[in-house]
């Protein structure tokens, strides 16, 4: 059976959708529930201006979250925005697969501009301590009032974890991706390619395609380092790295294997095709030309590939050969591609 994609509408709908029911059920938020919620709306209608010039004027008195909303600028479209949330779908009780899409939107916003969860639980607590405050005010009866307390709790414990969740998944995997690229060069690092390898390898394997593995190696990187300092030796790296991710085509891996050595895996590529990519690879770092302040340094590089043969599982052995051919480039005289010997 194969799985829907990614991208099909109606599929995310039923998903989202069962989902929010999951959720609703969780936090026990039922008819009546949604009727207290329903019920309290014109209540919270009257007030919700006041309690959140309230709430934006707490917030605002830490620094960090000025800069969040750039000295009042983005302020009214901010409050339009959370009044319509809480108007609108919260105390009207339209849980559904829209609003969950919504609160997902939220949380993601809320990650790229740097609003803290520490934010939302402070948001959450006000909310909820002045709804209290309402409610009692409005229902002498205190069991009425407790129970629709219950209920607005509930609404906001719900709000509250989807907001959040979604935050922390995408922090997530923020630092999943950054542990999976080298800071100097943005190209992948070791635990990147093995994860990059994982599906390449796959592909390459179901289709009988040839993969060829490359190394290359920055040659007499001490001597630039030593000649020009280390920062222009990590200039160095980031223009070899981004040289060598221009001469490959998407679905290709370019990593940095350590040091001054890089790694470049060639899917549905034979070995002599591996050769001729190789070479202009080398071609374009020996011309290349890197300006610093008092002069203008210059590199080669030394090459080694090899091609993985139809019984080999996994990349290793071709490496290891790669390896063995870069060496061999070193040993020539350096600034050349050796291709390792056909197993």
């Amino acid at each position: 059976m194969l799985e829907p994609k990614a991208t099909d509408s109606n599929y995310l709908r039923r998903s989202d959708e069962t989902e929010i029911q999951r959720l609703l059920s969780t936090f026990e938020i039922d008819e009546a529930a949604k009727a207290d919620l329903r019920r309290l709306q014109p209540i919270v209608a009257a007030n919700i201006d006041m309690v959140l010039t309230q709430f934006y004027e707490k917030i605002l008195s830490d620094p960090a979250m000025v800069s969040v909303f750039g000295e009042n600028a983005s302020m009214p479209k901010a409050k339009a925005k959370q009044r319509e949330h809480w108007l609108d779908w919260v105390f009207l009780a339209r849980f559904d697969a829209e609003y969950l899409t919504r609160c997902k939107r939220i949380g993601r916003a809320h990650k790229v501009h740097g609003v803290l969860p520490a934010y939302y639980l402070f948001g959450y607590h006000f909310m909820s301590r002045n709804m209290k405050s309402l409610i009692l005010e409005k229902f002498p009866d205190r069991h009425e009032a407790d129970r629709l307390i219950s209920s607005v709790e509930k609404a906001l414990f719900l709000d509250i974890d989807l907001a959040i969740s979604v935050y922390c998944s995408e922090m997530t995997e923020d630092w999943r991706q950054s542990s999976l690229y080298d800071s100097l060069t943005g190209i992948l690092n070791r635990r990147g390619i093995a994860e990059s390898l994982k599906k390449t390898l796959s592909e390459t394997r179901l289709y009988s395609a040839p993969v060829t593995v490359a190394l290359l190696d920055i040659d007499h990187f001490k001597k630039v380092n030593d000649t020009y300092g280390h920062s222009a030796g990590d200039i160095a790296l980031s223009r070899v790295a981004e040289l060598i991710s221009a001469s490959m085509r998407d679905g290709d891996i370019v990593g940095r294997w350590g040091g001054e050595e890089f790694i470049i895996v060639m899917h549905d590529t034979n070995l002599d095709e591996g050769r001729e990519v190789a070479e202009r690879v080398r071609r374009h770092i020996e011309t290349l030309e890197i300006q610093l302040d008092e002069t203008t340094m210059t590199l080669t590089a030394s090459l080694g590939i090899s091609e993985l043969t139809s019984n080999e599982q996994t990349i290793e052995p071709a490496v290891a050969r790669a390896d063995t051919a870069l060496y061999a480039a070193k040993r020539a005289g350096r600034n050349r591609v050796e291709c390792a010997a056909v197993v």
